[in-house]
């Protein structure tokens, strides 16, 4: 394994902590920050940094309590790690320059748990050997959706729209070029006659402060539900409810929303199979 490049130009003390930031950042951006103390020295001048970092750890105990595990690991653990960490980012970088990849992904009506570990890492399903850099994340990956599936939040045959509304409920990393490919395949919601957003256009009612579910509410219905094939309804739990989710900020206002604006006819027996 290659070392970090320059690395005989600091010391270990000063190559670890390098390690740790990077690892920091791979976690969750901003948590470099939440563990450095020059902002906090520069608000507080008479505090030790004893007394600053009780601040910061008090301000931010997940990004403490992480570095402190990483802290625990020797220089050659974080050499590994951090190596890794960068060689994925150098290969999401890769595929980042190739969207025709994503785009075709996009395109196919499900993705197995193969597939989709291997996307939301940012490598090609179809040979990319990289993916097998990445032992931890593609097991973290694997078990997450193993769950989901167990529980119903996802099947074992997901569409790419469900799992990308999952994984960022999930708070997961999620490609940006693969989120804009298959963002572009999604319905787009016919425009108004009067050229003004369906949702504004039906609640901007004087005197009442409308919530913005019921903005979400007309959105959907214009979404999924104008000028429908009645054999051929959206589905349910791969198009209507990921895409509510996605708008609102809990399951159960997801559900009710697709209830409300599901016609009457779309509510018995459940959609036909296609």
């Amino acid at each position: 394994m290659k070392a970090l490049e320059g690395a005989n130009m600091y010391s270990v003390d000063e190559l670890r902590n390098f390690c740790i930031e990077i690892l920091l950042e791979d976690r969750s951006p901003g948590m470099i920050k939440a563990t450095r103390l020059g902002d906090l020295k520069g608000q507080f001048p008479g505090k030790s940094d004893q007394e600053l970092q009780a601040m910061a750890r008090q301000s931010d105990p997940d990004a403490w309590a992480y570095r402190d595990e990483l802290a625990a690991k020797t220089y050659a653990e974080l050499l590994e790690m951090a190596t890794a960490v960068n060689d994925r980012k150098k290969a999401q970088e890769r595929l980042q320059k190739k969207p025709s990849i994503y785009a075709k992904w996009a395109r196919k009506p499900f993705w197995t748990k193969t597939e989709a570990v291997a996307l939301l890492l940012g490598c090609d399903p179809d040979g990319d050997a990289s993916i097998y850099d990445y032992p931890d994340e593609r097991n973290d990956l694997t078990d997450l959706l193993d769950r989901a599936i167990k529980v119903g939040q996802l099947k074992r045959e997901m569409s790419p729209p469900n799992l990308l509304s999952w994984a960022q409920s999930a708070h997961l990393s999620v490609p940006s070029a693969l989120a804009q490919a298959v963002d572009e395949l999604k319905p787009k919601p016919p425009s108004a006659p009067s050229g003004e957003a369906p949702s504004k256009f039906l609640v901007n009612i004087e005197g009442y402060d409308s919530p913005p579910e019921l903005a979400v509410m007309v959105e959907a219905i214009a979404r999924f539900w104008t000028n429908v094939d009645r054999n051929r309804p959206p589905k349910k739990d791969e198009e209507i409810i990921p895409w509510i989710r996605s708008k609102v900020d809990s399951d159960v206002k997801a559900n009710a929303i697709d209830l409300l604006i599901r016609p009457e006819w779309a509510r018995v027996g459940g959609n036909r199979k296609r």
